[in-house]
């Protein structure tokens, strides 16, 4: 049997942010899918990893382009994200899925 999640509902604003997030990490340049598991492991959330400071991302191994990104995201690339998956029947999955 599995646990309940006590995870907040896809429409609550901190699932919004979380997925918002995710986005952010999605398209920021340079940061592949091997990288982007190495930094959950290391900050442990797509949140820790945009609140860290420019120091620990570097020592990550980021690329300045990269940290400028996600310092700026390009929040019209993620509102149509967001806006493709308000449509009936689609879904963003995320690597906590």
């Amino acid at each position: 049997m599995r646990p309940q999640s006590h995870s907040p509902s896809p429409d609550s604003p901190a699932s919004a942010d979380r997925l918002r997030a995710w986005l952010t990490l999605l398209h920021a340049p340079g940061l592949g899918n091997r990288r982007l598991r190495q930094l959950l492991q290391q900050f442990g959330s797509p949140q820790a990893i945009l609140a860290a400071g420019d120091t620990p991302l570097r020592q990550a191994g980021l690329a300045a382009a990269t940290i400028d990104y996600l310092r700026a995201p390009a929040t019209e690339d993620i509102d149509r994200d967001l806006e493709w998956r308000s449509q009936p029947g689609n879904r963003i999955l995320t690597l906590a899925d």
